[in-house]
């Protein structure tokens, strides 16, 4: 509710009025493991007719842009191959949220190896700031 206050200034009457102010609303941060997004292409096969791309990944999960529409909730195959890796990422994953698209979401790992962590683990350790992993090379950054 906003309030006027009169105020003498000078034989003036001047109206001060406060409004108190409206704090956004928070938004909690549910993700529990640090994400890594991906330099370069990485292909994503999600099963039987749909496939897309990484964005980015954690241990407990990725974020990817499908071909086909994906549905919240929804149990998939997953395999993929991460950058600089030999082996390939397989599991399920469970779809737990759906950008407006409907192709673009999140995947929670489900069933995964342990091995399989210990991959993505390795891989997430293995991150290098960017500054250290440009080499240049005749004036050019390769």
């Amino acid at each position: 509710m906003a309030s006027v206050t009169e105020k003498w200034w000078g034989g003036e009457t001047m109206f001060v009025t406060s409004v108190p102010t409206v704090q956004p609303p928070q938004i909690e941060n549910r993700r529990i493991h640090s994400r890594r997004r991906l330099e370069r292409l990485t292909y994503v096969d999600l099963g039987v007719c749909n496939g897309g791309i990484l964005v980015d990944t954690s241990e407990g999960g990725v974020r990817l842009q499908g071909v086909q529409y994906l549905r919240e909730n929804q149990l998939v195959c997953v395999k993929f191959e991460l950058p600089g890796m030999r082996d390939f990422i397989e599991g399920t994953g469970q779809i737990v949220w759906v950008d407006k698209s409907g192709k673009g979401g999140g995947l929670q790992f489900a069933d995964v190896a342990v091995r399989t962590q210990h991959l993505i683990k390795q891989w997430l350790n293995s991150a290098r700031p960017v500054s250290q992993s440009v080499h240049i090379v005749n004036g050019r950054a390769l």
